[in-house]
């Protein structure tokens, strides 16, 4: 009964260090890779985060992958309506194009998918 109950124990703990581990290991892995650049609050009180992002594939016109690192992520045509350019002013979707480079403007929250989505964008950068 006792050795039960100390496996049962023993499993628990590894299987809680284990997440825990995995847990600091993907924190460690994002800040490495440059794939988190700012969190900052502005005028507004929203809090958001920033990712750069090189644009390497086009989709059908209606949306784009873009990667960071190794990783992958898609925008949406209708997620990512507010474009802008270096001078801050409004630009269409179909300037994305293969090779540029955007700051993606969201809210942290990254959906379990691949390419991996963003939850909510705020704004998408042109960079160059």
């Amino acid at each position: 009964m006792r050795k039960k109950r100390t496996l049962k124990q023993f499993t628990a703990w590894m299987l809680l260090f284990v997440f825990v581990l995995c847990g600091s290991m993907s924190q460690c892995a994002m800040a490495e890779s440059g794939a988190v650049e700012e969190s900052s609050r502005k005028a507004n009180p929203r809090q958001y985060s920033v990712i750069k992002l090189k644009i390497v594939e086009v989709i059908d016109g209606e949306s784009v992958v873009g990667k960071c690192g190794k990783d992958k992520y898609m925008l949406n045509k209708s997620q990512a309506a507010g474009i802008l350019n270096k001078n801050g002013k409004k630009v269409p979707f179909s300037r994305l194009k293969k090779g540029k480079m955007v700051k993606v403007y969201h809210d942290g929250m990254i959906l379990e998918s691949y390419p991996a989505q963003f939850a909510k964008i705020y704004k998408v950068k042109l960079i160059k």
